[in-house]
C-alpha cells in the first residue's frame, strides 16, 4: 500500500483497520487517510500527495512502517535516513509528490526531533520514580514485559522483543519492575537507591532520605537506560 487510492482500497468503507501491531489505517477527513502507529501519523495520504513523519519515535519499526507504507527507498547509513540513491535525507514532514520527493519546511530537524524523544523518556523516568516513592512498583515477575525481564538472554540490549518495545513503555506509561532492576544493575546503581527501590518493592514509600538526592539519581539512571537501549547517546 502506497497511495492514497491504495489505501481507501484497504478501509473499503470503514474508517479504521488494523494493519499490523500496533499500526491502523484511519480515516481524517474525506480526502486524508492516515498510518497512525502508535500515537503518531506517520504516513498522511491525500489523493495527490503523501506525507511521512516519526514524531521523534526513529527506530527500526518505524523506518520499516515508513517504507511498507509509501518510502520503499528509505534506508539508514551512519545513523542518518535517507530516502533515495543521491543521498538525500529524510526529514519531517517530508512529502512525495508523483515520485518526487518535496521539502516543505516543517522545521523538525533530526537534532529537534531527538531532543523531543529525550524529553518523553525523562518524563517517563520522572513518573516511574514517583511510583517508586509512592510504593507502587511490584517486584519483577513472569508477568514483566519479555524483552526487559529476559534482556540478559538475548544479544540485542533489549532482549528478544528488541528496543520496540521500550517507546510503548514511555507511551502507555507502563512502569516495568525488570527494566528498573537491569537499569540499576548495569549502569552500577548505588546502595540507597537499590535500598530506595527494595522498600517500593515490599509495598511501602521509601522514608528518611535527605532531599532530592537519591531520587534524582533514580531519574538519571532509568533515563540513561532507556536512552542506551533505544542507542541514544546517554
Amino acid at each position: 500500500m502506497q497511495t492514497y487510492q491504495q489505501a481507501e482500497k484497504k478501509l473499503a468503507g470503514r474508517t479504521r483497520r488494523k494493519l499490523e501491531h500496533n499500526t491502523y489505517l484511519e480515516r481524517r477527513s474525506d480526502s486524508t487517510i492516515a498510518v497512525k502507529y502508535h500515537a503518531t501519523d506517520i504516513v498522511v495520504f491525500h489523493p495527490t500527495y503523501t506525507e511521512f513523519f516519526t514524531g521523534g519515535w526513529r527506530t527500526v519499526t518505524t523506518k520499516a512502517r515508513l517504507k511498507r507504507y509509501g518510502l520503499p527507498g528509505l534506508w539508514q547509513q551512519n545513523g542518518e535516513w535517507y530516502i533515495d540513491n543521491f543521498h538525500h535525507t529524510f526529514q519531517e514532514g517530508l512529502k512525495k509528490v508523483n515520485e518526487t520527493f518535496e521539502y516543505q519546511g516543517y522545521g523538525e530537524d533530526q537534532k529537534k526531533q531527538r531532543n523531543a524523544l529525550k524529553k518523553r523518556i525523562k518524563a517517563y523516568a520522572t513518573g516511574f520514580v514517583e511510583q517508586i516513592y509512592a510504593g507502587k512498583i511490584p517486584a519483577p515477575s513472569q508477568g514483566d514485559c519479555w524483552g526487559c525481564l529476559f534482556h540478559k538472554q538475548d544479544i540485542a540490549p533489549c532482549g528478544p522483543l528488541g528496543a520496540d518495545h521500550l517507546l510503548s513503555h514511555i507511551e502507555e506509561k507502563y512502569y516495568v519492575p525488570s527494566l528498573l532492576v537491569n537499569a540499576l544493575e548495569s549502569l552500577g546503581g548505588s546502595q540507597a537507591m537499590k535500598m530506595v527501590v527494595a522498600d517500593s518493592f515490599g509495598g511501602k514509600p521509601p522514608e528518611g532520605w535527605p532531599g532530592t538526592i537519591v531520587k534524582d539519581q533514580l531519574i538519571k539512571f532509568i533515563t540513561r537506560y532507556v536512552q542506551r537501549g533505544l542507542g541514544m547517546a546517554a
